[in-house]
């Protein structure tokens, strides 16, 4: 298989001296998705290839006449997907109120919650998004992602993760970065219109306030109502003077 890999577009081999001088780079053609499915194709190959040291026998028929001989591979008790899981790749999270995050996936599991701020190991299949395995207590849970996720794969994921990045770029570079800009400049022209009002306003108050003339708003006209007037001498009568009139 590793001669095989050395006839890959882009592949260096082992040979420091050989490839003095070779652009793997410019040379390379397949995206990593592509070099997972032609190994895996590749594996595959040689499970089924006659192997010399089995006697001519393919190492997949090798292991069907092992399981028909020897019975169930797995322990008689054994929980095949808790065995499973433990041979996943895992990583290590620290608990928060919402519970775990990879990958910006949040993932949830009632087990979690006495555990806030201490750090858990996660096993996680690259098969699908949609769970990852935290151990508690021994025991690998499945922890489901809290909010609607598709179905796919890990991989199938970044790579849609990776063209909405590139989508928003795209928009920033047509308009996006200058509408922002635009609104930045002309909220800051607001802020400097503001201050520049606001400073004359006090500015004109001061005046006022040295002149001696108050600044506070000014009554309206109203009319004067019921104020005494001085009743003439003539119209005094014998009960008294100097008697008011409505």
């Amino acid at each position: 298989m590793t001669r095989r890999m050395r006839l890959l577009p882009g592949a260096t081999g082992g040979n420091v001296t050989a490839r003095d001088g070779h652009d793997a780079e410019a040379d390379a053609a397949m995206t990593l998705e592509e070099f997972e499915r032609w190994l895996v194709r590749e594996i595959c190959r040689y499970h089924h290839t006659p192997h010399e040291g089995l006697g001519r026998v393919a190492p997949a028929q090798m292991w069907s006449t092992g399981v028909e001989s020897h019975g169930p591979l797995a322990p008689p008790g054994v929980d095949i997907e808790q065995l499973t899981r433990r041979f996943l790749p895992w990583v290590e999270r620290t608990v928060q109120s919402g519970g775990v995050k990879i990958d910006h996936i949040r993932y949830w599991h009632e087990s979690l919650a006495p555990r806030l701020g201490l750090k858990v190991m996660i096993h996680y299949d690259d098969r699908t998004i949609q769970e990852v395995y935290p151990v508690i207590d021994g025991v690998l849970v499945a922890a489901a992602a809290v909010g609607n996720y598709p179905n796919v794969t890990r991989p199938e994921w970044d790579v849609a993760v990776a063209a909405r990045r590139h989508s928003g770029v795209v928009y920033q570079h047509a308009g996006g970065q200058a509408e922002i800009a635009r609104l930045v400049h002309a909220n800051r022209q607001e802020v400097l219109n503001a201050k520049s009002r606001t400073r004359g306003l006090r500015d004109a108050r001061k005046r006022l306030e040295r002149e001696g003339v108050s600044h506070a708003a000014q009554p309206a006209n109203q009319e004067v109502s019921n104020v005494p007037s001085w009743v003439s001498v003539a119209d005094l009568h014998d009960e008294g003077w100097l008697k008011w009139r409505d």
